[in-house]
């Protein structure tokens, strides 16, 4: 055509020179620039998808479990003389102070360590990890059994929120004889009585468990007369948290 020169250039891709040195010099620009290769001769399919490499997930998880263990390790550990203080001045035959500012325990501390031993804060730390543990086992094997949620959510509904309470009140309520017997290892004097094995938990509980009725041993309370409250307790501290 007139005018026109030779339009057969217009068919040529990206109107591209047939010669092959510039075909490549723009080949390789094209690659530079967007780093990858495209053929001249093939159809632009777009972009490559490129997966975006977050190795920030694997540090979060890390630090997660970091925190878990440390929330584990404060709740347990640090937690437990302040909880056998307390209850060495609650099971206290001739108690006349309400101890309500913190310094008025110090000389209770010390009588402590002076009649006992200087780890008797420390009493009953291995049955009350065990006793934290059964607890977590027996929700989970109840969870499976019965289908109802371990964790609840905002997003939850009213039934899975009484369904979790439920799975809380009947876990608390098993472990019933094995806390009290781990509560007994905390406020027993190591001097009027045998120091415990780790292990000795399992055996008190299950000989709480078996006398049902009227334990034949010492002024121990019946465990039904004290599941209904230590379950009440426990799914009221929870709760509150």
């Amino acid at each position: 055509m007139a005018g026109f020169g030779d339009y057969n250039s217009y068919n040529r891709p990206y109107g591209l020179d047939p010669n092959k040195e510039t075909n490549d010099l723009y080949d390789t620009r094209y690659q530079q620039i967007y780093g990858y290769h495209t053929p001249l001769t093939e159809e632009y399919q777009g972009p490559p998808l490129v997966m975006d490499e977050t190795p920030e997930d694997g540090n979060n998880a890390y630090v997660t479990t970091a925190i878990s263990a440390a929330s584990l390790i404060t709740e347990n550990l640090l937690s437990h003389p302040f909880i056998v203080l307390r209850r060495q001045c609650q099971v206290h035959n001739s108690l006349k102070n309400y101890h309500i500012v913190p310094y008025t325990l110090l000389p209770v501390v010390a009588r402590l360590h002076r009649s006992q031993d200087v780890t008797t804060l420390w009493k009953g730390i291995g049955s009350t990890c065990i006793v934290k543990g059964l607890n977590l086992a027996v929700e989970d094997v109840v969870a499976k059994g019965t289908g109802w949620p371990k964790e609840i959510e905002k997003c939850s509904s009213v039934l899975q929120f009484l369904q979790h309470i439920t799975l809380k009140c009947i876990s608390t309520a098993i472990i019933t004889p094995f806390y009290s017997a781990s509560l007994v290892e905390t406020v027993q004097s190591d001097i009027a009585s045998d120091k415990p094995a780790l292990l000795d938990v399992f055996r008190e509980g299950f000989l709480r468990l078996l006398e049902w009725g009227t334990p034949s041993r010492g002024r121990m309370l019946p465990i039904w007369a004290i599941v209904f409250p230590t379950a009440a307790l426990g799914v009221s501290k929870y709760l509150a948290q």
